[in-house]
This record gives structure tokens, C-alpha cells and sequence, in this order.
């Protein structure tokens, strides 16, 4: 009887370590039924092993025993599942209270967070309302401005007023401070001239000049003169004058002499990027006052300026001088030309 007993005691030892194990592997709770039928198996299996060794009498008496083992660790796996339920309830408890505690952590920081965008909603209100006042405070300032430009009168206008200023009187503007020598030149005709400030006959605002023509059909035109200006803006000049012309024909017993009176003007636009100068003039001489082979003379002239540098100027423009002689009027320049005028110092 000594090896059945010992094998159910071996037995009783294996089945208390397996079902701990069981019991515990991933916190699993077994039902006492399935831990009968485990039982049931491994006994069929031992009653198995005893008969191949034992009587039939003897394989009977350790039945027996065995079942009363059997019962003993029954009995102890009972209560191996009962500890195991209270500690997975006691491990449900925790993480019960665990995922209290977290949400409340996330319901104090959701209302720290309302609070704060509470506090914050005040200042971003009254920031927006000093902006929204600083805006129509602004547009107020510019429909004041333009109300009170368009209410002032003409004459305190500052542009009207540049432009008064402008075309105010004042006393005559000299062309050049010394002297100034002019050059053109066209197709069929070269012009040289020399202008110089006189203040001879007590005449202040005086220039007198001395100017030479020569065209291809031999033309030579010699004029001298004198002219007083008389400017009435800052911008627009007048200049009144006489002119005596020697003209020596290229046709024989052509030469004529005239004395003519004219006028002179010239504009100069008030844009520094572009400050363009216009300038005309007309001579003219009558019969009476044309000797020699001529009967009258007639001297008019166009161009447009542009300053280069500080004392010089390129321009353009047109001449038409004619003297009438017979038996037929010469046209001794009727052409577009272009020169430079520089002042000398």
C-alpha cells in the first residue's frame, strides 16, 4: 500500500501547483467544475497506471485512497479560486479608483481652461472696442480734413497760391547773367550769334546782339540789335527790340539793308523733371524802312529748349526769314533746324 499512497500524494502536490498556476496566469478565475473534470482526467490516468502494477484488489484499495486525496484537493483548489476572485476584485477596485482620480484631474483642468478663456473674453472685447473707436475716430479726422479743404476759399488754396505766386509780377528776369553764344544749324543753313547784357544808354534790362547767316545759295544775312525785356512772371518773359539787317544776296544786285522792330517772348514750364522753354519771335521791316534792292524784310522764329546741364541748352526749331526784292522774294532760311546756346560767364 506503500506505492499507491505515495502516488497519490504526488498526485495531490501536482494538481495543487497546476491549479495555482492556472489560477494565476493572466489573473483567470477556473470554475470548480472544470477543475472536476481535470481532476476526473488525471484519476482515470492513475487508476490506469496502479492496475498495470498492482492486483485488482490492490488498484480497488488505492481507489479509495485516492479518492479521499482527491476530495482533500479539491477542496484546497476551492479555495485557491476564492483568493483568486478577491484579488482580481481588489485589482478591479484600484483600477476603479484610478480612472476616478483621472477624471477628475481632466474635469479640473477642463474648468481651469473655461476659466481662463473667461478671464481672457473681457480684455479681447475691450481691446477689439478701442480698436473699432480708433478706426472711426480716424475716418471722422478725414472727412473733417476734406470738408474743411473743400469749405476753404480759392485764395488760401496752397496750389492756387503756388500758382498766383507763379504769375505774380515781378521785376524783369535777365535770360543769361553775362553773355551767351547760340549755334544752329539746318539743311541748307548755319546761324551764330553772341548776346551780351548792356547797361550803356542807362538801360538796366538791355541785351544787344550780333548775329551772322550763310545758306548754300550763298546767302550772307549780317543783323545786330538791341532788345529790353520785360518780364511779368516768373515763368514768361517779354522782350521788345529793334534789328538792322545787312543781306547780301547771292543774286547780283540783290543787296538789301533793313531796319526792323519786333518782339520777343519766351515760357518756361514749371516742372523740374521737364522744364521745357518756348520761345518766339517776329521782326519785321516795311518798305520805307528797307533800302538798297529790297522792299521789305520779315524775320520769325520758333523753338523749344531743353536745359543740359547748368549753362546750356539744346533746341529745336524753325526760321523763316525772308527779303523781298526784284524781281522776286528770296526765302533765305525756311527750314527746321536744331542747335545749342551756352552762357558764358
Amino acid at each position: 500500500m506503500i506505492k499507491p499512497v505515495h502516488h497519490c500524494l504526488l498526485t495531490a502536490a501536482f494538481f495543487a501547483t497546476t491549479s495555482v498556476s492556472l489560477a494565476g496566469e493572466q489573473n483567470k478565475k477556473l470554475s470548480v467544475s472544470e477543475i472536476e473534470a481535470r481532476l476526473a482526467g488525471f484519476n482515470v490516468v492513475l487508476v490506469n497506471a496502479s492496475s498495470t502494477t498492482d492486483s485488482q484488489n490492490t488498484a480497488d484499495a488505492e481507489e479509495d485512497s485516492g479518492s479521499e486525496v482527491y476530495s482533500g484537493v479539491l477542496v484546497t483548489l476551492q479555495e485557491v479560486s476564492v483568493d483568486t476572485a478577491e484579488a482580481d476584485a481588489e485589482s478591479a477596485e484600484q483600477i476603479e479608483t484610478a480612472a476616478d482620480q483621472a477624471e477628475a484631474t481632466a474635469e479640473a483642468a477642463a474648468g481651469q481652461a473655461s476659466q481662463a478663456v473667461a478671464d481672457a473674453a473681457p480684455a479681447a472685447e475691450e481691446k477689439a472696442a478701442e480698436v473699432k473707436e480708433a478706426v472711426k475716430a480716424k475716418e471722422a479726422a478725414d472727412v473733417k480734413e476734406v470738408a474743411e479743404a473743400e469749405s476753404k476759399p480759392a485764395a488760401e488754396n496752397p496750389a492756387f497760391k503756388a500758382v498766383v505766386e507763379a504769375m505774380a509780377p515781378q521785376a524783369p528776369a535777365k535770360p543769361f547773367e553775362k553773355s551767351r553764344f547760340t549755334f544752329y544749324i539746318s539743311d541748307k543753313v548755319a546761324f551764330a550769334q553772341i548776346e551780351q547784357n548792356t547797361n550803356r544808354f542807362k538801360l538796366e534790362d538791355g541785351r544787344a546782339h550780333v548775329a551772322v547767316l550763310y545758306s548754300e545759295e550763298r546767302d550772307s544775312v549780317l543783323h545786330t540789335g538791341l532788345s529790353l525785356d520785360a518780364s511779368l512772371t516768373k515763368s514768361f518773359r517779354l522782350a521788345f527790340g529793334m534789328r538792322a539787317y545787312i543781306a547780301l544776296l547771292g543774286e547780283e544786285n540783290s543787296d538789301a539793308f533793313a531796319a526792323a522792330f519786333g518782339a520777343e517772348a519766351a515760357y518756361q514750364l514749371p516742372f523740374k523733371a521737364l522744364p521745357l522753354e518756348f520761345s518766339a519771335s517776329l521782326y519785321h521791316a516795311p518798305d520805307i524802312l528797307t533800302f538798297g534792292s529790297g522792299d521789305r524784310a520779315l524775320d520769325a522764329q520758333i523753338d523749344v529748349a531743353v536745359p543740359f546741364r547748368s549753362k546750356s541748352a539744346i533746341f529745336a526749331g524753325i526760321r523763316f526769314l525772308q527779303i523781298d526784292v526784284s524781281p522776286e522774294d528770296v526765302e533765305v532760311d525756311n527750314r527746321l533746324h536744331v542747335g545749342f546756346r551756352w552762357d558764358l560767364d
